[in-house]
């Protein structure tokens, strides 16, 4: 498993397919990171959270997604993609709507 963002890196490049949602988690879990290392990919804004792109490769896209208190991201899913989620400050709540 990758220790550090860079680790991790080498294992995204490495990918010859999507990452399954189980090998993402692994991944993320016990990562050794913290603001410190995305830093420059760390932007807030008042009209909405942002999306800042740090990497992107052939399998995947490597986001810092940051959310001002009470923002929002519109209701979407990641249908035909797989997405791993690991908050470095504060607490993300995730709402799940039933169909």
């Amino acid at each position: 498993m990758a220790q550090n963002l860079d680790e991790l890196f080498c294992y995204l490049d490495a990918l010859r397919e999507r990452a399954s949602l189980a090998d993402l988690v692994a991944q993320l879990r016990d990562l050794a990171i913290d603001c410190d290392d995305v830093a420059s990919a760390i932007r807030f804004s008042n009209a909405g959270y942002t999306r800042n792109l740090i990497r992107t490769g052939t399998w995947y896209q490597v986001l810092a997604l940051c959310w001002n208190n009470g923002q929002r991201s519109p209701i979407h899913d990641h249908r035909g993609s797989n997405c791993g989620v690991r908050v470095l400050r504060g607490t993300a709540t995730e709402t799940h709507l039933l169909q």
